[in-house]
């Protein structure tokens, strides 16, 4: 079904929600089922990663791998680690998936074709993006309060090509995360949010011997640079762990 408006299509349905193609433009029959299959992914580890972290609540009895996962993502220490911390930063962490994965489900959600420029600023390095409102603009930077997104969400149709569903199932949660939770972009993960950072750190270790170097040589990575409260307010963050943390 599509939705026609002044002889122009305005939007595609696709499964229960809307791709919306820019201006002048539209999306081919490949390009949705791309974009379906990756709705359908995300949606899915939104669901199992929300029920295992409701069924663990407050950290309790979850297994090292999943909790090295949290530490690598969230930029954990000693005090978010242990005790009442590790408690609370669970069940923030568990709060916000739970907003992303329910936005998620909304139906008749719309998936917006990223434009190349935004209020005039150059967007085609950006793979997505989610509007602010205005008034986020004149307002100060702060890792403790959620920014105020109220755009919907914006994808590169470009990249909806067959083999790139995970990468774009890992793209959506990261913008859903903007919209529903208020995340920024402090700082995005070395090798993106589809694949594990972990399994990354691994094979950094095989090639420099210990975590240690490897920490060591990952100091000037921007992302190795933010701290818990950032990364705790950060949607590559969610994104990357939401799509990779082991939860067998």
């Amino acid at each position: 079904m599509t939705l026609v408006q002044g002889g122009r299509i305005m939007k595609f349905k696709v499964g229960d929600f809307y791709a919306v193609p820019r201006k002048g433009a539209t999306i081919s029959d490949k390009q949705k089922k791309v974009l379906k299959a990756a709705m359908d992914k995300a949606r899915k580890r939104m669901n199992a990663i929300c029920n295992f972290m409701e069924k663990h609540k407050g950290a309790k009895n979850i297994h090292q791998a999943f909790k090295d996962s949290m530490e690598i993502y969230f930029r954990l220490g000693k005090a978010e680690l242990k005790g009442s911390g590790l408690t609370e930063t669970f069940d923030f962490i568990t709060k916000n998936l739970v907003l992303i994965r329910d936005g998620l489900n909304k139906k008749d959600e719309e998936i917006v074709d990223a434009a190349p420029s935004k209020m005039g600023v150059d967007m085609t390095t950006a793979a997505g993006y989610v509007r602010m409102s205005f008034k986020e603009f004149f307002k100060k930077k702060d890792p403790k309060r959620p920014a105020n997104f109220t755009g919907r969400i914006h994808i590169k149709y470009e990249l909806l090509k067959e083999g790139k569903e995970d990468e774009v199932a890992a793209l959506i949660i990261h913008e859903a995360s903007h919209k529903f939770t208020g995340t920024r972009d402090w700082a995005y993960l070395p090798n993106g949010p589809n694949e594990s950072l972990l399994a990354y750190q691994a094979d950094w270790i095989k090639q420099l011997g210990s975590k240690q170097a490897v920490m060591k040589a990952w100091e000037k990575d921007p992302y190795f640079k933010i701290v818990p409260v950032q990364a705790l307010n950060n949607a590559d963050s969610f994104a990357g762990f939401a799509y990779t943390a082991d939860m067998s």
